[in-house]
């Protein structure tokens, strides 16, 4: 008698759970395809699930990668990581490639709008590497356009200009700042006659 009464309480418990869990995948499901046209809506779906219903890690990690998408939809400009590093917590070695992807082009944003360039920079060399691995081209293009925001931005800093300033040959130290950063970030070397990196 003790020992059914045992495996009905967990049954219930195990039902209760799942039926909990399928809930807030739908939702979940939900506020991703209205992403793209209604960005608007699937944040209020988001912000709306009861914190305490995302209760496992995967679950945790989904919900904060579709809330770091709305709010950089929703222009919404958030400059602290907490909420997109449960994501890149979890996807640095779960998910799909899709998925890593837009957790570290996410983080890209987020620290674009702390003006940690170089971290930004970084974060978009690692998602290039998961989008490449998928057939998303909106993707790639998402990636490949905020990477070149952020190299714009590097170099329109005003250490930068200064440093130019200083010299006699201007592109000269571009070129040199340019071909380090490519070594720093262990991006292939430019080709040769490609650009001005080679007088």
């Amino acid at each position: 008698m003790k020992r059914t009464i045992i495996l009905s309480v967990f049954t219930l418990l195990v039902f209760g759970s799942c039926q909990r869990n399928s809930t807030v995948e739908l939702r979940l499901n939900h506020a991703e395809e209205l992403m793209s046209e209604h960005p608007d809506s699937a944040w209020h779906i988001l912000e709306s699930i009861d914190r305490k219903a995302l209760d496992s890690r995967r679950i945790r990690a989904r919900h904060a990668l579709l809330s770091s998408q709305a709010l950089d939809k929703n222009y919404i400009d958030v400059n602290n990581d907490s909420l997109i590093r449960i994501a890149i917590d979890y996807y640095a070695k779960h998910g799909s490639y899709e998925d890593r992807a837009k957790a570290y082009y996410y983080h890209a944003i987020v620290q674009g709008n702390a003006s940690n360039t170089e971290a930004a920079i970084k974060a978009l060399v690692i998602a290039e590497e998961y989008a490449k691995k998928t057939r998303d081209t909106l993707l790639n293009g998402l990636i490949f356009s905020y990477l070149g925001d952020q190299y714009y931005r590097w170099v329109l800093s005003i250490p930068f200009f200064i440093s130019c300033i200083r010299q006699q040959n201007p592109l000269t130290v571009l070129s040199k700042i340019i071909l380090r950063k490519v070594k720093q970030f262990n991006l292939p070397p430019p080709k040769k006659n490609e650009g001005f990196l080679h007088f």
